[in-house]
């Protein structure tokens, strides 16, 4: 069986796919959440569509003998414009010297090239769900989406989708009910939600600093959690705190999953300072957040599958290999104004 790089000198390119998308990389908190739909395109542009929809599709009671007196249907109307994809690259090259200094003694020039091929691969994998984290947690956390070389630039989805960005403040005086305060959130949520109400799957809060604190120790909530359920039920997260995700602390609380992300800076930039983001979970075919994922820009033929991720290797005349990745991407918020941004009250 012949190794890739004895594959690479007979055929001179070789098309991974996504052959190393499995090596994943912990701790991606958006990415984790599952949020997104994903549809491939076989061309890095798409065309998005500013939607309006404000139909009520419940029918109002008619007279009965009245032929005048009836509900009408006001169908969904929409503006729809080419939006282009950003586009992520990363290209290594196998020298000499890198070939040389990674060599291992009695290993052969195909297997010491195996083994530079698989390390260098696996690095871009890794980059690239790194990148796709910001992606998505810039769509979700700040409603854009930044383009330095698309042609629309950045993509402000309040201004695109014509909504209002929604905000609550906590008051966590020693006499104030934050939960009553978390389920106003709820309720403003749901509100903003709109026809999309029936596809909510949850809500996810991200926090940091003091917020985080007190939306989990604050003494309203440590009297309702303490008393109200014993110490081993699972609703009682004082003594059953979970953990998703390996470096976060994460818990639930009428029907709302808190993650403490303070100390990850990039997320701490979109959210703020001892400030919280509650992000609705829809079902992924709701459409309401969409990634949409492109083709490779680098190579005439390769990278040109639909697919979320492209990873190929060429060789040149002195039998060195080059190893590409790719990737286009646009992670789209149809619905800003769900997401609630609090602040605590000064």
């Amino acid at each position: 069986m012949s190794t890739a790089y004895e594959q690479l000198l007979v055929e001179k390119i070789i098309d991974f796919g996504d052959s190393f998308s499995d090596v994943k990389q912990p701790n991606n908190v958006i990415t984790s959440l599952n949020l997104f739909g994903d549809e491939n395109l076989s061309i890095n542009k798409v065309l998005n569509d500013r939607l309006v929809e404000d139909a009520d599709r419940v029918n109002s009671e008619n007279a009965p003998y009245v032929h005048s007196d009836f509900n009408t249907t006001e169908l969904p109307t929409f503006d729809s414009h080419f939006v282009e994809l950003r586009t992520f690259k990363r290209v290594d090259k196998i020298s000499s010297r890198s070939f040389e200094q990674a060599r291992g003694f009695g290993k052969t020039v195909a297997e010491t090239m195996d083994d530079q091929i698989a390390k260098y691969l696996i690095e871009h994998d890794i980059a690239y769900q790194n990148t796709l984290e910001t992606i998505l947690a810039e769509s979700v956390l700040a409603g854009k989406q930044s383009g330095v070389y698309t042609a629309q630039g950045d993509l402000d989805f309040f201004t695109e989708f014509n909504q209002t960005k929604s905000t609550a403040t906590f008051d966590f005086s020693s006499t104030s009910n934050v939960l009553a305060q978390l389920d106003a959130v709820q309720r403003q949520i749901r509100q903003a939600a709109r026809s999309k109400l029936k596809s909510m799957q949850g809500i996810v809060c991200l926090c940091t600093g003091n917020m985080a604190q007190n939306l989990a120790y604050h003494k309203s909530i440590l009297d309702a959690v303490i008393y109200a359920t014993p110490v081993n039920d699972p609703a009682n997260f004082v003594g059953t705190l979970q953990f998703y995700l390996q470096a976060y602390p994460v818990w639930s609380l009428k029907g709302i999953t808190f993650v403490d992300v303070t100390g990850d800076s990039y997320l701490e930039s979109l959210i703020g300072e001892n400030n919280a983001v509650f992000v609705p979970r829809f079902a992924q075919d709701s459409g309401v957040f969409k990634l949409f994922n492109g083709i490779g820009t680098m190579h005439a033929t390769l990278g040109k599958t639909p697919a979320k991720f492209h990873q190929y290797a060429i060789v040149d005349e002195m039998q060195f290999p080059t190893l590409i990745s790719e990737s286009a991407h646009l992670a789209i918020n149809n619905l800003p104004q769900a997401v609630v941004y609090a602040s605590i009250a000064s």
